[in-house]
């Protein structure tokens, strides 16, 4: 072997300024620049040169432990010997160990300027800042996305690229991609009602119910129409509401071929073709087609 190859290899195994350039099979394949101490993946160069300035600021004296990684002098593989005296484990670097040593420590060192939270490592305060800034470095190749950490890059590809839905609901079978509008469609099926309005009796299973309801107390109708001055407390109802303006009549009877806006109108128009009576008086047992002639019919026995 020739000396300019011993010095290329020997440049090579540099532990602390050695880039590893490792191109993944998957939408992970962005992230190349690997730190060889901590093994964390940035997208870019000049990324992965800022984050390797954390391992510099454990070091407290940088010069001397820096120079002796690139000697061209020595020719024997590298050992491990610097060895945590808490655990045992050991590290061929001081500056792995000093980096391993603090999640043994209570310490938290690293101070956030903005909101004085504090951490143990300064990778961990770092992306701790990027909650402070717009800074959205993570790209979703499958759509323009893009995102300030990587989890949320893989939970997005996860959820939006995905139609594995792995929670299914044991009462009815129905399945849903993430485990928490699981457990919020299951108080469906619970008679538990723990969302209380505070200003009248009314609870809710859902806490999004009980946020549409407050909408009632509050008189707030924040959908507002662009043809006319009517405004509305829910979307859909500004929706339904604008199918006036334009006059489409979508929904056709099979049985005389009547036009209606809305479906609900068209399905209670059907009853009476086919004679359908689902509501009934508890007192009397008469039957209606629709809630309102039963409600009408009540006043009676009131």
């Amino acid at each position: 072997m020739s000396i300019s190859s011993e010095s290329s290899d020997l440049v090579k195994d540099c532990e602390l300024f050695q880039l590893s350039y490792l191109y993944l099979r998957n939408s992970n394949d962005k992230f190349r620049y690997q730190c060889p101490i901590c093994m964390e993946r940035f997208q870019q160069k000049r990324h992965l040169q800022k984050h390797k300035t954390m391992h510099d600021e454990l070091n407290s004296s940088k010069s001397e432990e820096l120079e002796p990684r690139c000697v061209t002098k020595k020719t024997e593989p590298a050992t491990r010997d610097f060895i945590c005296a808490t655990c045992s484990k050991d590290f061929k670097t001081k500056q792995q160990l000093k980096v391993h040593e603090t999640l043994h420590s209570d310490a938290t060192p690293y101070q956030c300027e903005i909101c004085a939270k504090t951490f143990k490592r300064h990778q961990l305060l770092k992306s701790h800042l990027r909650n402070h800034d717009d800074v959205r470095e993570f790209d979703c190749l499958l759509c323009d996305k893009q995102f300030k950490f990587k989890q949320q890059l893989q939970k997005h590809v996860d959820i939006v690229h995905s139609d594995v839905k792995p929670f299914v609901c044991e009462l009815c079978g129905k399945a849903f991609k993430l485990k928490q509008t699981l457990l919020n469609h299951e108080k469906i099926h619970s008679e538990v009602k723990e969302f209380s309005c505070e200003m009248c009796p009314k609870s809710f299973k859902l806490k999004q119910q009980l946020m549409n309801h407050h909408k009632v107390h509050a008189n707030v109708k924040p959908f507002k129409c662009e043809d006319c001055d009517k405004s509305f407390k829910f979307k859909q109802q500004l929706q339904n509401h604008q199918l006036v303006h334009v006059g489409y009549r979508s929904f056709v009877c099979d049985y005389c071929a009547k036009t209606f806006m809305f479906k609900q109108q068209l399905q209670v128009h059907v009853k009476i073709h086919l004679d359908v009576k689902e509501f009934s008086c508890e007192t009397c047992s008469k039957q209606f087609r629709t809630k309102q002639q039963l409600q009408v019919h009540l006043k009676i026995h009131n």
